[in-house]
């Protein structure tokens, strides 16, 4: 089996740790991912943007006490 959610939010991990950690996901088949309360400010938001365009698996990221959806989502095909 494979990690392919997890949730790190909350957990005053910073945004270095966090962002260090979506460089680990990238690549991976992640289905959800917490970061809520992480600061991931304008590189880490680019960074789960990226993330996203190249996983089709991700259709969760949790941020704040929002939950977004990669665009892919909810585009016709």
């Amino acid at each position: 089996r494979s990690l392919n959610s997890i949730d790190v939010g909350n957990n005053g991990i910073g945004r270095a740790a966090a962002l260090e950690l979506l460089a680990t996901m990238k690549g991976k088949e992640m289905v959800s991912i917490g970061m809520a309360g992480c600061q991931l400010g304008v590189e880490g938001a680019k960074a789960v943007a990226e993330m996203a365009a190249v996983n089709r698996s991700l259709s969760k990221v949790f941020r704040h006490r929002f939950e977004y959806a990669p665009a892919f989502l909810s585009s016709s095909a």
